[in-house]
């Protein structure tokens, strides 16, 4: 079981410049991957979509951000 160690929010900058602030994230020690909650975003209300390998967050009628299918 992991412990939440600390919680705040995150801005990121993609690669298309776009400043997305993720709001109440929560940091755990033993979690090596980055995690972001697609419900969360839709509740933000931001839209997710996958196909064809790619991905693709927009919001409104604005990419916010995009990337492909990879094995990690």
């Amino acid at each position: 079981m992991a412990s939440i160690v600390g919680m705040d929010d995150v801005c990121l900058e993609t690669s298309n410049g776009i400043r997305l602030v993720l709001k109440g994230v929560k940091h755990f020690l033993n979690i090596r991957l980055n995690l972001i909650s697609a419900r969360r975003l839709d509740d933000e209300g931001f839209c997710s979509t996958f196909s064809n390998g790619q991905w693709k967050l927009t919001k409104d009628s604005i990419v916010v951000a995009r990337g492909n299918k990879s094995l990690f």
